[in-house]
C-alpha cells in the first residue's frame, strides 16, 4: 500500500500467452492480467514489433529498422484489478502480409501499465500465426 500522499507506482501486467493467431481481419487478441494489488486497475498501451532475429539473418533486419522498426500493431487498454481481459489490436497492412508469407513470425509484445507520472512495462518475445484459410 503507498504512503499517504506518496504517489502509487503502476503494477506490472501480466501476458500469459506465448503463441497467438491473427484473425482473418487482421485481429490479434491478447490476454492481459492485472494484479490484484493495482490500485486503481491498469492502463495504458500495447505495441507489437518483430523481434530481433538471429545473427544469421541480424544484417538484413539491422536495415530494414535502421530508422527504428515500425509498430506492428498498437492500442491503448483499460482492465479492473484482479481482473483479465483480451485486448485487440489491429495489425498494420505490413505486418499482415508479412505474416502471409512467413506464417507465423516473432514478435516483441510490450504492455506499458500507466498511473500519474509513472509507468511499468512487460515485454514478451511470442509467435503470431496466419490464420488457417476457412472453407
Amino acid at each position: 500500500m503507498p504512503a499517504v500522499g506518496g504517489p502509487s507506482l503502476p503494477a506490472r501486467v501480466v501476458i500469459s500467452a506465448r503463441t497467438l493467431t491473427v484473425t482473418s481481419r487482421g485481429d490479434v487478441l491478447i490476454p492481459v492480467s492485472c494484479p490484484a494489488n493495482a490500485v486503481g486497475g491498469c492502463r495504458g498501451t500495447i505495441t507489437i514489433r518483430l523481434d530481433e532475429p538471429r545473427a544469421r539473418r541480424g544484417q538484413g533486419f539491422a536495415a530494414r529498422c535502421a530508422r527504428g522498426c515500425r509498430s506492428l500493431g498498437s492500442t491503448t487498454y483499460q482492465a479492473g484489478a484482479g481482473k483479465t481481459r483480451r485486448i485487440r489490436v489491429h495489425m498494420a497492412s505490413y505486418g499482415r502480409k508479412l505474416l502471409a508469407r512467413r506464417k507465423r513470425s516473432r514478435v516483441s509484445l510490450t504492455v506499458t501499465n500507466v498511473s500519474g507520472s509513472h509507468t511499468a512495462s512487460t515485454t514478451s518475445s511470442i509467435t503470431l500465426r496466419a490464420r488457417g484459410r476457412q472453407r
